[in-house]
């Protein structure tokens, strides 16, 4: 039979955090002309870059550049030296990717480094690159509303979550000189730079976000000296973002990262024209999400008190913002090196920090994280620089309005501050503190009625096979349960029976319970 079915729109925006895709590269790296030849190499570094994606067929196009550097000892040094060899390495990789259509945002991460020489003017690299993938899917369903005409009972449910309303991104240039302090010889050569950024306030409006951070740094320069050494400076640098908003309604939440795209560090001379000033330019880029808490309305399940009802299901996922929490975490710990000859002194320490785990206890979360440092060091003999990569496992505890058992967590670590000293002839102490931030969700996959249907008549109400019958409730048995399986409205059971009006269709009932029921 045909009737009229009613239907409506939902729309809201999802953030999907799909499964990361790994890639291996491998490439020989020639020392660039201006460059002496290589005999040994100390340290190396590893920056991706992403500038293109594309996804099609079911596969995700990636491309982009690696920003290799190496520090090594050269054949012709003297005590001490050291030179810095960049390269730039085009990189291509595509995997396999079930397209939704949203709109994707893809970062990369450095899972894994490994670079040897081959002669003195060639490098071999071998790295791991992770790339995360987090999907922003706009979510348009019909729903089904019932039928214009008919005696149509549903259960309706209320279903909160969390639109992900605004979705930007913007870049900005950080500019900073730095002096020298006194007493720390003049700047030969720089030859590593480590920046690192962590947001210290937000406000944001439906108009705009104002956004400071701090950027710490860590640099290593060559004295500028007949018998160079490494000199190892540490600082920060504060800077606020502002950044142009849609103009959306009041947002009831906000997930921001920051990360450090690019760095541009170069000596200077200072108006004495000594070589004390270090001049640099750090890109960052920030992606700012507004959160907005909103309900729907969906019917999860329906039945017609005379024909038989034919419904055709879907289901949706949603995503609930639970709350977020941040925290210092302060590690410490003595580190051996292999040094036959023994430590003259710490040049440079330089780290990364990820988690591995967690487990939520009493409204905290507490966060498992390894930090994994590469100390630079010179030797006694020589004062050449050679290095050595730790892991150092630390917990940190983490306050999280919010916070259920079951939920999506998502950690982030970026380390602030890391420094060291030489204790012995072969042990280092390091001490680091890194910045903790965590974020929990709550996923739901629901099932609910598309569409519907009325396919055949299958009683009439007014007819003599009408009979009240008596029905003894067994374990389980909800009220909708069994209006559905005698199609009665269920406002009839609640009247025959003098049940409150108001009682929700999935009360369960009591064992034994008797009721009546038109069937």
């Amino acid at each position: 039979m045909s009737t009229e079915v009613l239907r409506d729109m939902i729309r809201f925006r999802n953030i999907v955090d799909r499964p990361p895709l790994q890639a291996f590269f491998e490439e020989d790296i020639l020392v660039p002309d201006i460059k002496p030849d290589a005999a040994r190499i100390c340290s190396s570094k590893i920056v991706p870059r992403l500038t293109e994606k594309e996804c099609y067929g079911g596969n995700l196009k990636l491309g982009g550049d690696l920003y290799l550097e190496v520090i090594y000892i050269p054949s012709s040094s003297g005590e001490g030296g050291a030179e810095t060899a960049f390269a730039r390495i085009p990189f291509r990789h595509e995997g396999t990717f079930e397209d939704s259509g949203g709109e994707l945002e893809v970062t990369p991460r450095v899972e894994h480094l490994e670079v040897s020489i081959i002669n003195e003017r060639k490098f071999r690299m071998k790295t791991v690159i992770s790339f995360a993938v987090r999907e922003y899917e706009d979510v348009e369903r019909n729903v089904f509303r019932g039928f214009r005409e008919g005696d149509v009972e549903m259960m309706e449910s209320s279903v909160s979550l969390t639109d992900a309303a605004g979705h930007k991104k913007d870049y900005i240039e950080v500019k900073d000189e730095i002096k020298i302090k006194e007493g720390m010889p003049e700047i030969g050569s720089i030859l590593r730079n480590d920046f690192r950024t962590v947001e210290t306030y937000r406000q944001i409006t439906p108009e705009k976000a104002i956004i400071s951070g701090t950027i710490y740094y860590d640099i290593l320069y060559m004295s500028d000296e007949s018998s160079p050494e490494p000199v190892w400076m540490s600082g920060t640098t504060d800077y606020t973002q502002f950044i142009k908003l849609d103009g959306q309604e009041e947002v009831n939440g906000s997930d921001i990262r920051m990360k450090v795209d690019d760095v541009r560090a170069v000596p200077k001379r200072d108006e004495e024209d000594n070589m004390t000033l270090i001049e640099f330019t750090t890109g960052i880029s920030t992606r700012i999400d507004t959160y907005k808490e909103k309900r729907i309305n969906l019917v999860r399940d329906a039945y017609h008190s005379r024909d038989i009802m034919d419904a055709e299901r879907d289901e949706i996922n949603i995503r609930r913002f639970g709350g977020s929490g941040s925290a210092d975490a302060s590690i410490r710990e003595k580190i051996d090196l292999k040094s036959p000859e023994g430590i003259e002194k710490i040049a440079f320490i330089s780290g990364d920090a990820i988690a591995i785990g967690g487990e939520a206890e009493n409204g905290r979360f507490i966060v498992e994280g390894i930090l994994i440092p590469e100390i630079l060091y010179s030797c006694r003999d020589d004062g050449s620089l050679r290095s050595t990569v730790s892991e150092i496992p630390f917990k940190a505890a983490v306050q999280v309005p919010g916070l259920k058992a079951g939920m999506e967590i998502n950690v982030e670590i970026t380390v602030k501050n890391i420094s060291g000293e030489k204790i012995s002839e072969h042990q280092a102490e390091v001490y680091a503190e890194a910045a903790v931030l965590v974020k929990c969700f709550e996923k739901e996959s629901i099932s609910y009625i598309k569409n519907g249907a009325l396919i055949e008549e299958a009683k009439d109400r007014d007819d003599n096979t009408t009979r009240l019958i008596m029905y003894v409730t067994k374990g389980g048995d909800t009220l909708w349960d069994i209006g559905k399986r005698y199609r009665t409205p269920l406002s009839e059971i609640k009247k025959i029976n003098g049940m409150d009006e108001n009682l929700p269709p999935d009360t369960e009932m009591e064992i034994g319970e008797k009721l009546l029921i038109w069937a």
